[in-house]
């Protein structure tokens, strides 16, 4: 494939992936969109966030392939979840967005980091911001977000790091 080949190739599935995922609504709670909860985390001691909770929602996997969407909502008690912050320190991103959420293969010891297009732009939630998106989940308030991964399709269960928040262990992907 030539060079202009790619890049016109990555933002239509850019977009595809955009659309397929901010279907969920970043001010209506999780409940009431039906997303299943598969796993809970609470806020880690010092964070600001002790009193919070997150809860992530079943992975989606693209029949046959290793693309994988996880979304997770922010339950926020007694201080703010600030989104813009959840930056990613290992890998570069051209903009903000919670581009420092991990999965990890507690089995092998992998950790995947969310896409990014070939502009460097992650494929994730705070990119691209649907009306009545929630950039900071202030006390008392919820809000969904989603992180995209090429997760191997062996990989059974990962645990999702999100910072300011205990690790959220054992979830299945399928």
């Amino acid at each position: 494939m030539s060079n202009n080949a790619s890049k016109h190739a990555a933002i239509p599935a850019a977009a595809v992936i955009a659309i397929a995922t901010l279907s969920i609504p970043q001010s209506a709670s999780a409940e009431q969109e039906g997303l299943e909860v598969v796993a809970t985390s609470k806020g880690e001691a010092g964070s600001g966030l002790e009193n919070s909770s997150l809860e992530v929602h079943t992975p989606q996997r693209s029949k046959g392939s290793d693309y994988v969407s996880i979304s997770w909502t922010v339950k926020a008690q007694g201080g703010v979840f600030k989104s813009g912050q959840i930056q990613s320190k290992t890998y570069k991103y051209f903009q903000a967005g919670v581009t420092g959420v991990t999965a990890t293969d507690e089995k092998s010891k992998i950790r995947y980091y969310p896409l990014q297009d070939t502009r460097k732009v992650c494929l994730c939630s705070g990119i691209h911001k649907p009306r009545g998106y929630i950039l900071n989940v202030e006390s008392g308030n919820l809000s969904t977000f989603w992180n995209s991964y090429m997760i191997s399709q062996d990989v059974k269960t990962v645990t999702l790091d999100v910072p300011g928040f205990k690790p959220a262990e054992d979830i299945p992907i399928s």
